[in-house]
């Protein structure tokens, strides 16, 4: 099993190479997959795995053969339980994937953010529980919503100056709490706790389930060439 870094740096090679502008980087992928992991409702792999590379349900996944998917597949799954794995481990075992401007030094929490919220877009009805959670839980939600929309210019100019050299120690804490209390919610309805039953990362066979949970056999979804 390759370990985190490497995984990380491979997704990143992986991300670049496809040619759709919508397609995901991987601090964008990293923010994606926290919050499909977050969501209160379980989010099958078919709902969200195209948003990866830009694509719809009905459009072909973009690959050149079996291995290539296969390759691929593996990666973005390992990385999907290595958060889960951080999550559930002891507090501040999770952090987020930020790069570095190399220009400045700045972090680009930023595109973590934006992958986030395409998570929150997935089924934002479902995400909004966490106001209804704990006086804690529903302040870090907000906090994070929040941190979208600056993110985005959306807030008083002066409040973006002030908060983005330093946002992105905010964000490793807040995913924190919003996965604490799905893990409590979880445990206290005797569910796996908080979302996170590990997906597979071993080869997928051509005639087995495809693995982005569309039903179909592998071979006619994202096997396809």
């Amino acid at each position: 099993m390759p370990d985190v870094y490497s995984t990380i740096d491979a997704l990143d090679e992986a991300l670049l190479a496809f040619e759709d502008d919508e397609a995901m980087v991987v601090d964008e992928l990293d923010g994606f997959l926290t919050g499909v992991i977050l969501c209160p409702e379980i989010l099958l792999p078919r709902v969200w795995l195209h948003h990866i590379w830009g694509g719809t349900p009905e459009k072909p996944a973009p690959f050149e053969n079996a291995e290539e998917a296969n390759a691929f597949l593996m990666l973005v799954m390992t990385r999907y339980n290595d958060i889960g794995l951080a999550l559930n481990g002891p507090p501040r075992s999770y952090g987020p994937v930020i790069s570095e401007d190399s220009r400045n030094g700045d972090m680009l929490w930023e595109i973590w953010m934006e992958g986030f919220e395409k998570a929150l877009g997935l089924k934002r009805k479902a995400f909004d529980i966490f106001l209804t959670a704990d006086e804690e839980t529903a302040k870090a939600y907000r906090r994070l919503l929040h941190l979208g929309a600056i993110g985005r210019g959306q807030a008083d100019p002066a409040e973006i100056e002030a908060v983005t050299p330093t946002a992105h120690s905010e964000i490793g804490p807040l995913v924190e709490t919003l996965h604490a209390w799905r893990r409590k919610t979880d445990i206290a309805r005797g569910d796996f706790p908080a979302n996170m039953a590990p997906m597979s990362a071993g080869k997928v066979g051509r005639n087995d389930p495809c693995p982005c949970g569309s039903g179909k056999k592998y071979k006619k979804c994202c096997g396809l060439n």
